[in-house]
């Protein structure tokens, strides 16, 4: 990584730690996202270009009146500034903070979810797993 990069990939993380709890609120709506006596957790895992997105997507619009809540770390890289598409990789470590505030606002608010994710972090998806779990919900 040059200089330039690790900026790009400073400045990004900066900007999700500084800006977290809003974007979560912004992605958990109220008027959008109602609470849920029993919430879901949903966890999509495999290979970039598997079919995640499409399955998740499709899951979601066969259930419109559940409101599930879809976390996709592919968007939220979308909301942090410099990110261009092809440059994905410098901003890893930055998505990261970001799926764990929008996870920890559905946790509070009880709402059901899909994760649209790689799992290629192993702690990273069992401490999510079981965070879940421990909470009571199906996964």
């Amino acid at each position: 990584m040059d200089p330039s990069e690790s900026q790009i990939a400073e400045d990004a993380l900066a900007f999700a730690r500084a800006n977290r709890k809003r974007i979560a609120r912004e992605l958990t709506d109220k008027s959008i996202y109602q609470e849920e006596a029993e919430p879901v957790s949903v966890f999509m895992a495999g290979s970039p270009g598997a079919g995640k997105t499409e399955a998740s997507i499709e899951l979601i619009e066969r259930f419109p009146e559940w409101r599930i809540l879809r976390i996709d770390p592919d968007e939220l890289r979308e909301r942090i500034p410099d990110f261009r598409g092809g440059n994905a990789w410098l901003f890893q470590r930055a998505v990261s903070p970001l799926v764990d505030a929008v996870l920890d606002e559905a946790f509070r608010r009880r709402l059901s979810f899909v994760l649209d994710g790689t799992f290629a972090s192993y702690e990273v998806a069992r401490k999510n797993v079981q965070r879940s779990l421990s909470a009571g919900r199906p996964v």
